[in-house]
């Protein structure tokens, strides 16, 4: 299977229907010049991968997952890892509400990284026509955002990820 191939198979059944894109607005988003997507890969075992933008004043972590059968081997952390000893520009992501398990161990995996989860009211736009929004949080690194800071990131995100004016 080609990269592309196993990035779609994975990223299709880490993410639940209303955060994950079709196929078509996939190839999109990738065609847009702040995108990134590094595949990891051992020999011929795909990991994982990690989708990003990389914007003048920050970097956006899109979507990271790790194949099933590597969760829990530290490859989630040595991804986050690499990003962050590469560059100096602040990272963002976003992460659900602390409300179930699942979520709380997502912002802690974070959290154990050195990220800030930062509790301003945060909506991620339809990520597709016919889907919901969703509230999320943001998390944040190496420091927390103010409110000003808050409403420039939330703009660029909507703007550049979602081709949203909100």
């Amino acid at each position: 299977m080609s990269d592309f191939e196993q990035f779609w198979n994975l990223y299709s059944h880490s993410f639940p229907e209303n955060e994950r894109r079709d196929l078509d607005l996939q190839r999109q988003i990738m065609s847009h010049p702040a995108f990134q997507i590094r595949h990891y890969k051992n020999d011929d075992l795909y990991r994982g991968f990690l989708n990003t933008f990389h914007f003048t004043e920050f970097i956006f972590v899109d979507h990271l997952a790790v194949s099933p059968d590597q969760r829990g081997t530290g490859i989630g952390s040595s991804i986050m890892n690499e990003l962050i000893e590469s560059t100096s520009k602040p990272i963002i992501l976003e992460v659900e509400r602390p409300t179930s398990n699942d979520a709380v161990r997502r912002i802690d995996f974070y959290e154990s990284l050195g990220f800030h989860l930062n509790v301003f009211d945060y909506i991620q736009p339809p990520i597709d026509e016919g889907r919901k929004a969703i509230p999320l949080f943001l998390m944040t690194y190496p420091e927390r955002l103010d409110m000003k800071q808050f409403e420039k990131v939330r703009q660029i995100i909507h703007r550049n990820v979602y081709n949203s004016a909100s």
